[in-house]
Formats: C-alpha cells, sequence, structure tokens
C-alpha cells in the first residue's frame, strides 16, 4: 500500500551510468554496465526484457512500458505488465523464454544469475545496481539514456520522487522522530542497514537504525545484536512475525512487549524493500505505521494492507 523480501532486489555502483549523448552520437548508446562490461546499442532498444522489479518499475515510470516484452516474476507493478510474458526470476532465468521473445536488451542487477550466459547467447545485457538514492537517481539517468530520452525526463522523474519523500518526512509526528528503529527484511535475520537505500530512507525519517554502518546493504545480523539495541520499533513483512518468539531474548524487548511493531503485509513490503521509483510510496507506509500507533502511546501492532 503505499506514496520482501530478500528476493529483492535492488541493486550499488554508479558505473552503469553515461553520460547524455551528444547530438552526433544519438543514433548509437554505448553503456557500460555496474559490472564493466560494455554495452553497444545501434538504436534505442524497441524490446525490452527486465529481470528486476526496480527496473521495471523505472522503465514505466519513464512512461517506456510498451517497449516491454518479458519481465521476472515478481515484477507486479503497474497492473498493466500482467498481459505480458514471465521468464523466471533473476535467480532462475528462463533462458529459451528470454531467447523466444528476442529482446534488444536485457536489464539485470547484481544478483541475476546466467547474465554471462545470456550474452554468450548474443544478448545485450546491461546491469544496473543500485542500493543507495544517489544510484537509483542515476539509474533513470541511464535509462532515459538507454531509451534516447532527454536527461530532463529522468529528473524531472527524480524530482516528484524527492518531492513525495519530503511530504512523506513532514508527515512523520514530531514524537515519533529520532525513534530506535530495526528493520527486517527478511527472518534469517537480514536487515537494513544505514547503507542501504531503505536505512536512508529511515534517515529521512529522523529515525534512528540500531543496525551499524560497515557490514553491507542488508546484512545478516546476530539476534543478539538486536537484544542488545532493544529499539523502540521494529518493522518486518507481517510473515516474520511467526518465529520472533523462538529468538533468545526477544520476548523481553520493549517493541514486542508493548506490540510496537509495523507489520506490512506482503504486497506494502515488497514496495518498501525496492529501490526505484517507489522509494517515497514505500517511505509512506513506514510513516502511515507510526501514526496509527499514535507515537507509540499503548497500542497493539499494527498491520500494515
Amino acid at each position: 500500500m503505499l506514496k520482501l523480501l530478500l528476493a529483492l532486489f535492488l541493486c550499488h555502483s554508479g558505473s552503469a551510468f553515461a553520460s547524455e549523448p551528444s547530438a552526433t552520437e544519438v543514433a548509437e548508446i554505448n553503456l557500460i554496465g555496474s559490472d564493466g562490461q560494455s554495452v553497444h546499442l545501434a538504436r534505442s532498444p524497441e524490446r525490452v526484457v527486465s529481470l528486476l522489479p526496480s527496473w521495471t518499475e523505472a522503465v514505466c515510470l519513464l512512461d517506456q512500458c510498451d517497449r516491454l516484452v518479458g519481465i521476472d516474476r515478481y515484477s507486479n507493478w503497474p497492473s498493466t505488465l500482467k498481459a505480458l510474458p514471465v521468464v523466471g526470476g533473476g535467480f532462475d532465468p528462463d533462458i529459451e523464454g528470454i531467447l523466444v521473445l528476442k529482446p534488444d536488451l536485457v536489464l539485470v542487477g547484481a544478483s541475476t544469475k546466467a547474465n554471462e550466459r545470456l550474452r554468450a547467447l548474443g544478448l545485450n545485457v546491461l546491469m544496473i545496481d543500485a542500493q543507495t538514492y544517489d544510484e537509483v537517481h542515476q539509474a533513470l539517468v541511464t535509462l532515459a539514456r538507454v531509451f534516447s530520452l532527454p536527461r530532463q525526463a529522468a529528473e524531472q522523474r527524480w524530482l516528484q520522487i524527492e518531492d513525495e519523500l519530503a511530504s512523506a518526512v513532514k508527515a512523520l509526528p514530531q514524537p515519533d522522530r529520532n525513534l530506535s528503529v530495526y528493520f527486517e527484511v527478511s527472518a534469517e535475520p537480514y536487515a537494513a542497514s544505514p547503507d542501504s537505500f531503505l536505512g536512508q530512507t529511515l534517515s529521512r525519517l529522523r529515525l534512528r537504525n540500531i543496525i551499524p554502518s560497515g557490514r553491507g546493504s542488508f546484512p545478516k545480523i546476530n539476534p543478539e545484536l538486536v537484544v542488545k539495541e532493544d529499539p523502540d520499533v521494529m518493522m518486518m513483512s507481517e510473515g516474520n512475525l511467526i518465529n520472533l518468539s523462538d529468538r533468545p531474548g526477544w520476548s523481553t524487548l520493549k517493541a514486542v512487549k508493548n506490540h510496537h511493531l509495523c507489520l506490512f503485509a506482503k504486497d506494502v513490503a515488497n514496495v518498501i524493500v525496492r529501490p526505484g521509483p517507489r522509494m517515497a510510496e514505500g517511505a509512506r507506509a513506514i510513516v502511515d505505521c507510526l501514526r496509527q500507533q499514535a507515537g507509540l502511546s499503548s497500542i497493539d501492532a499494527e498491520v500494515t494492507r
């Protein structure tokens, strides 16, 4: 709902980000992916397969949805994508299915498997890995370049995202700011660190992430760390609540005892953990949960749907 899981997504490195073309090179497009691999396109691609939900959504944000001929099983926004062929997922792409679609370009993320095999079969494969706000911004610029759009097309969309993020920040009640927060992205458990776009979202909302930086974007954490930090609020997919009481010491956490839990329905969690056009929607989902909890006064756990 709103302006999980480590089947996830989304995605570092500014190396995939190309400068704007000059007037003499509009027809040909030359890019370098986040993996350092060069991509040469004789012209803007008409047939695109996306193996990552974030980039599927970004393509559509730039009004290029009609160029998509195939998507991964997790791409579910906008709803018009339901009519497109599904070619597996990032971890298990359907190679034969992709070949049948005869794409001019395949968009992938860092976690996508079989990139080299796709290249060996003669396909143009562009890896875009974006894990921070700046990298998502640059990813939009790169995709505008792919589709021979002016840079301003990407910049306008980014400004809209930033405006919506600012609105979400303003909507968070003052008493809820500076709360300590634990955001779990999957039950192993993996958590959002300050180095991730999601960690940056928490920071923008003036929430204090208990996970230290320097461990990667979504590190696997020792459950004892959460016990030690004893956060004010815990956020996760509602499905993760099942094994919460099985973790030593977690039943004593104040967030658990006081039911200060933001439990996101799967479709909402998917929005929150994707670095892309709906980051502001994800931020709003977090704000809505905290607002429903009315300053974390005595309430029950909220399931945001």
